[in-house]
C-alpha cells in the first residue's frame, strides 16, 4: 500500500505530528533544498509531508517519545567495507543482526520506550521477518539457515 492510500485509509484522522517516517533523505525532500524542504519521492502526493521525517541514524533522544505511528521505509544492509573492517565479512547472519540492531534502535525513538503501544509499518518483508524473530526470542546467530527468503 502506498503512503497516500495508507494516509487515506489506515491513518485517517491520525495527527501527523505523531507519525515518524524514515527513509533516505532524497526520497523525502527535494535534493539541494535544505532550507525550504519541499517534498519529493515518497513524500510527493502522499499527504504525509507534515509527518516527522527522522534520519535513520538518529540515536539517543526523547524528542519523538510521543510518536504513536512509525513507518520504516528501509531494508537495512551492512555496508561491505564496514563488514570487512569489523571482521564480519562472510559471517552468516551478520547483516541481519546489524539490520535488527538498527531497526530496534529506531523503533525505540517512539513512545514504545515509555511502554506505550505503537503502530509500526515495515514494508520490507525481510525487516518484518527479522523483527518478528527478535520479538519471538530467536537467536539470529544460529537460525539464519532456517529462514526462507522470498525474491
Amino acid at each position: 500500500m502506498g503512503l497516500k492510500k495508507l494516509r487515506e485509509r489506515v491513518l485517517k484522522g491520525v495527527d501527523l505530528k505523531n507519525v515518524l517516517i524514515t527513509c533516505a533523505k532524497e526520497n523525502w525532500f527535494r535534493a539541494g533544498d535544505d532550507i525550504n524542504r519541499k517534498p519529493s519521492g515518497f513524500a510527493k502526493d502522499s499527504r504525509m509531508f507534515e509527518s516527522i521525517w527522522l534520519p535513520n541514524t538518529t540515536r539517543g533522544t526523547n524528542d519523538y517519545a510521543h510518536a504513536s505511528v512509525c513507518i520504516y521505509l528501509y531494508d537495512q544492509h551492512l555496508h561491505p567495507i564496514l563488514s570487512r573492517w569489523l571482521g564480519l565479512a562472510g559471517q552468516k547472519g551478520a547483516g541481519d543482526r546489524y539490520a535488527m540492531a538498527e531497526l530496534i534502535q529506531w523503533v525505540f525513538r517512539s513512545r514504545v520506550r515509555k511502554g506505550e503501544p505503537i503502530t509500526l509499518f515495515l514494508p520490507s518483508a525481510r525487516m518484518r521477518s527479522i523483527l518478528q524473530g527478535w520479538l519471538e526470542g530467536d537467536d539470529l546467530t544460529t537460525k539464519m539457515d532456517t529462514v526462507a527468503w522470498a525474491a
